[in-house]
């Protein structure tokens, strides 16, 4: 299944820049992704307490008891929630929203992964930022191949604690609210 996900990857997205750079030639021999940022050593434990985390947006680490519902949020999102689903091999997807189109978005939501959630966040280091537990890759743009290649590489969860653990009945914006955790609208 594992296998079949990323051969779907490599062949259902697309070649995403026309100078002969594709997504293979950016997986190492490692399985890593050329210019992913690492993040050893994180602790994956249940906490209800405010987290500072090394990297911003997290990479995973101490994290709430409950997770987020997949797809798409328009607002901001709850760190200490998003990395529980981290923690399940979920794939976050993150975007400052002042220096990507709406285009753009849309092009993102399109590769998501089912178990994936794309979520704005202000003031990124980069225009996007790719994220599964422990990794992280930054994008100046939704064209760089890099994309693929991330989804490639680390589409079989390898990274996560709890690999293939679904963010199925994960929390939906009113739940948010009601925990006064504050967050996204899902759309």
């Amino acid at each position: 299944m594992i296998a079949a996900l990323a051969l779907v990857g490599a062949t259902a997205l697309p070649r995403v820049l026309g100078d002969d750079v594709l997504a293979a030639d950016l997986i190492s021999s490692d399985g890593e992704v050329v210019g992913v940022e690492r993040f050893d050593r994180i602790i994956a434990k249940h906490t209800e307490d405010d987290v500072t985390y090394p990297a911003v947006p997290t990479s995973g680490g101490p994290h709430y008891p409950r997770w987020l519902a997949c797809g798409e949020w328009t607002e901001p999102v709850p760190e200490e929630v998003v990395a529980h689903d981290l923690e399940h091999g979920t794939f976050w997807f993150t975007y400052d929203p002042e220096r990507v189109d709406a285009d753009d978005v849309a092009r993102l939501r399109d590769v998501l992964p089912a178990d994936g959630i794309l979520s704005p966040f202000p003031g990124l280091r980069a225009p996007i930022v790719l994220t599964v537990w422990a990794r992280q890759l930054e994008l100046d743009d939704v064209d760089d191949a890099g994309l693929e290649a991330f989804l490639i590489a680390y589409g079989d969860e390898h990274t996560a604690p709890e690999p293939l653990a679904s963010c199925k009945g994960g929390l939906r914006p009113e739940d948010l609210d009601d925990l006064g955790l504050g967050g996204g609208v899902a759309a």
